[in-house]
């Protein structure tokens, strides 16, 4: 009996940790690297309860106080058993329980058809561990670029909401935008459909939030390699007065499909130091060519108005594969402090999986 509620459990956070690939929110402040800005996102703020009143099909979450959780939200839930009776634009927001229950693959292609109509799904978890946990899915049939949100929160009611105003937000922004794109020095190199993964983790102390986006370069090779520009922000925001912002970290290792192995090009933080009231962002960067290691970490005076009220630094990588497409872990971290014993911290640490290549995470797939 054990063995079999553990295995059942260890499914379950495997294919919640791999969906959270391809997903969408709504993120970001201007990058400061060579690409140019970022779409114009929040890159954070989506705690906050604002009547939208968009349209919500819950699927498979009878159980759940969806009317409840987003009453200052929406009034316009429908709950409902099938993806069929779902129309197309709307948010979906899905419970795991419900994926598993249909068949991870059959699953995944009918989430996939979906997102291709226009509408924004959420998949709800809260199996793990102490976190509540949402991921969101959402995919421009125009331009052929996907967007991952994950959102790990004490509540999952707090998880919703977050996801629900993302989701809502980057639907409005898809519906009234041409999907032109400055990208600054490189606006004249070819590049394929972006991936943007966007994230929110809660802390006892502060909220990580993280933005990151990973456009090919198609230059045309016949050799199957390829080559990625990659723009990473994360922003640290303290809860309240009692608490400081002290740091922030970006670190990867870039791989591609099965055999294929990535090799870091180039690099460097955005504008660094970045000046703020007089106050700077310092960066250190701990990459390495060598091996393969891409490390930025952001750090400012813990008395300084940045350390108050909380920072984005940005940061960017070029990376050559030698066959197959980016595939790869990142992990963002940041590092708090209680205002009044600076001994006292909390660093709280967010790692994110994409492989550009796939609708569905590789490892969803297979576990199916």
């Amino acid at each position: 009996m054990t063995a079999e509620k553990n295995k059942n459990m260890s499914a379950i956070i495997v294919a919640v940790a791999v969906i959270a690939m391809i997903v969408i929110v709504a993120v970001s402040a201007a990058l400061n690297s060579p690409r140019g800005p970022a779409p114009e996102y929040p890159v954070s703020g989506y705690g906050a309860v604002e009547f939208t009143d968009a349209d919500v099909y819950a699927v498979g979450l009878s159980d759940y106080n969806i009317r409840v959780w987003l009453a200052g939200s929406t009034s316009r839930v429908t709950y409902a058993n099938e993806l069929e009776a779902v129309s197309p634009g709307s948010i979906v927001a899905i419970n795991l329980g419900w994926i598993i229950a249909h068949g991870t693959p059959s699953a995944i292609a009918e989430i996939e058809s979906l997102t291709k109509t226009g509408s924004a799904v959420i998949v709800l978890s809260d199996t793990f561990s102490k976190y509540a946990s949402a991921v969101g899915i959402c995919y421009n049939p125009q331009t052929g670029e996907k967007y991952l949100y994950t959102a790990e929160t004490f509540e999952p009611k707090d998880a919703l909401i977050r996801s629900y105003n993302w989701s809502e937000a980057i639907l409005s922004a898809l519906k009234n935008t041409s999907g032109d794109r400055d990208f600054g020095y490189y606006s004249d190199v070819p590049l394929g459909p972006t991936v943007h993964v966007y994230g929110d983790k809660e802390g006892h102390y502060g909220w990580l939030s993280v933005y990151s986006e990973y456009s090919e370069i198609l230059y045309g090779r016949d050799d199957g390699s390829s080559q990625y520009f990659i723009n990473h922000s994360i922003t640290v925001t303290p809860k309240s007065s009692d608490f400081r912002a002290s740091g922030s970290e970006v670190r990867s290792t870039y791989d591609g499909n099965g055999e294929f192995k990535g090799h870091l090009f180039d690099m460097g933080p955005g504008t660094v130091p970045i000046p703020y009231h007089g106050e700077e962002i310092q960066c250190h960067s701990h990459s390495s060519f060598r091996e393969e290691l891409f490390v930025m970490e952001f750090t400012v005076d813990r008395s300084s108005k940045l350390a108050e009220e909380g920072f984005t630094a940005d940061s960017y990588a070029e990376i050559y594969l030698n066959g197959g497409t980016y595939s790869g872990y990142t992990g963002y971290y940041a590092v708090f402090a209680n205002a009044y014993k600076h001994s006292d911290t909390e660093k709280i640490e967010f790692e994110i999986f994409t492989d550009v290549g796939a609708f569905a995470p590789r490892l969803l797939t297979e576990s199916g």
